[in-house]
């Protein structure tokens, strides 16, 4: 293993966030939304929390893009609320009605006091969510097989780019990479990572917990 001083930013927000990362994999939850065995209902509730988080997030780093780390490794293309946008809209959910559990509350107040305190950290939070796509397709092509017996579309979120996710993904990092951290900032880019992978984990037993009225 590398030592920690000639690792790259990219290697130390993997190294840093391992056994979240394990953690997050390993949740009922996303058993669940991997296997497509959610029910609709919570799968649809589901889409509507990451809404807002993202939503929270790419307010951030819209605001932040005078940051050179963040103009520097993050692009329009990877932004996800237009996704959720149309998955949602495929399942007759209007973004404007989604309603946040304390959990998504939460992360959506964390990150706006993040992105103020520090806009380099919102690099963190971004590269949990971004992330998530390596291991999306699968899942979109578990969705796809459930959803196309009801609904037409509905999982674009997890697989948005096909076979050019490896290109969004190579210059997200490269960005990342490239871009010169404070200590303060490495710090708090590398704990916005590690909460994120909590913060997705609490949201998903929040709605395994809910029982959505429609």
């Amino acid at each position: 293993m590398s030592d920690s001083t000639t690792m790259t930013t990219m290697e130390r927000l993997k190294s840093s966030t391992r056994a979240m990362h394990k953690a997050a994999e390993g949740h009922p939850f996303q058993h669940a939304l991997g296997s497509a065995t959610l029910p609709l209902a919570q799968y649809r509730d589901y889409l509507g929390q990451l809404y807002l988080v993202h939503d929270a997030l790419e307010t951030g780093l819209r605001a932040a893009s005078g940051h050179a780390a963040v103009s520097g490794s993050v692009t329009v293309e990877q932004f996800q609320v237009p996704f959720l946008h149309a998955d949602l809209a495929s399942l007759e959910v209007d973004p404007a009605s989604v309603r946040a559990h304390g959990a998504t509350q939460a992360m959506v107040e964390e990150i706006a006091a993040a992105g103020s305190r520090e806009p380099a950290s919102l690099l963190g939070y971004h590269y949990v969510l971004l992330g998530s796509k390596h291991g999306g397709k699968l899942i979109a092509r578990n969705l796809e097989k459930r959803l196309s017996r009801s609904v037409k579309g509905g999982c674009s979120y997890f697989d948005p780019y096909g076979e050019r996710f490896m290109e969004v993904w190579l210059r997200f990092k490269s960005g990342v990479n490239d871009a010169v951290f404070s200590t303060g900032e490495l710090d708090a880019l590398l704990a916005a990572a590690s909460s994120m992978f909590a913060g997705v984990g609490a949201v998903g037993s929040a709605v395994l917990s809910h029982v959505p009225t429609t």
